[in-house]
């Protein structure tokens, strides 16, 4: 009994249609593949590394005599909470806050504190966005992995 393909036409019409179908989606995934790979690499480099060098200076911080409309909007709860007001919006706008480590606490901190209205923020951290951290470190994302945290957290506050 002759079991090859030859003595079946619709068999083997039906595998190439297969082969055919399973080529396409293998060549659209390595499409996605290579899309993500470059969206990994612009956001790396957005992050523009910054080595410590002490000739060349922070930019100015630049403190404000008043909120604008877009930061009234968007701080409007605040503003209306006792004890804060305007005045305690203007403060955090004109302050700057570092943060030491954008792990588990300081991920967390850099996202409240930037949303919040924070002047401007620093954030230092010499280790790497790892995979298994991310459940806990939520400012991260998978995309990331191998970028430093300090930059990670920064292009997410920037966001």
């Amino acid at each position: 009994m002759d079991t090859s393909n030859a003595s079946h036409p619709a068999a083997h019409a039906t595998l190439v249609e297969q082969l055919r179908r399973l080529q396409h989606k293998n060549q659209a995934l390595q499409q996605e593949i290579d899309a993500l790979r470059l969206e990994k690499k612009q956001a790396y480099d957005a992050a523009q590394v910054l080595e410590p060098n002490p000739d060349r200076p922070l930019h100015p911080f630049h403190k404000v005599a008043q909120l604008t409309n877009p930061e009234i909007a968007r701080y409007g709860r605040q503003l209306i909470l006792p004890g804060f007001g305007i005045q305690g919006q203007m403060d955090l706008r004109n302050c700057s806050m570092l943060i030491v480590g954008a792990g588990g606490l300081g991920a967390s901190s850099a996202l409240y504190l930037g949303a919040s209205g924070v002047g401007r923020l620093g954030i230092v951290d010499h280790d790497t966005v790892d995979i298994s951290n991310l459940h806990r470190q939520v400012i991260h994302n998978e995309a990331r992995q191998g970028m430093s945290k300090a930059e990670s957290a920064a292009l997410s506050v920037r966001l």
